[in-house]
């Protein structure tokens, strides 16, 4: 599993400074299309088929994600010291720089804000070694759901 140098958060690596890794497979949940709103300017009329839809300039929901992550120590401490990092960044309540650095070829930024977390999946240690590593799911939000963002 390789784990350096997919995902930055604010500009660090979330492997080694947080010890998280979204969860293989699940990176295509970034590239759904968003919601398009309902603008108000839809007519049905009775006595004609389908609807009268006006549809120059839409606009579009936020995105709700649902990420599954991995998070990683090399011991207890390490993975205790890990999981206080990231607690503190998710809870400072900004939008964030959530660069992944190997999709579409050069990158792609999303601009990312905390909403919840799961529950712990069980806190286990690896066969055979000290590392410590648990399952969870990170609900975020993306305010900006049209625009793609380059990673400077």
């Amino acid at each position: 599993m390789a784990t350096i140098g997919f995902l930055n958060i604010n500009g660090n690596d979330a492997f080694t400074t947080y010890g998280i890794v979204v969860k293989p497979k699940n990176y295509a949940k970034l590239l759904k299309f968003p919601t398009r709103k309902d603008n108000g300017l839809t007519t049905n009329f009775k006595d004609e088929n389908g609807e009268d839809v006006y549809l120059s300039a839409p606009k579009y929901e936020a995105v709700n994600l649902a990420l599954p992550f991995w998070i990683c120590g090399n011991n207890e401490l390490d993975f205790f010291n890990k999981y206080a990092a990231f607690r503190t960044l998710m809870l400072t309540g900004a939008e964030m720089n959530w660069d992944f650095l190997k999709m579409g070829g050069s990158g792609r930024r999303f601009k990312l804000y905390y909403k919840e977390m799961s529950d712990f999946d069980t806190l286990t240690k690896t066969s055979g070694g000290n590392k410590v590593y648990c399952e969870f799911i990170i609900a975020l939000k993306n305010n900006h759901p049209t625009t793609v963002f380059s990673i400077i």
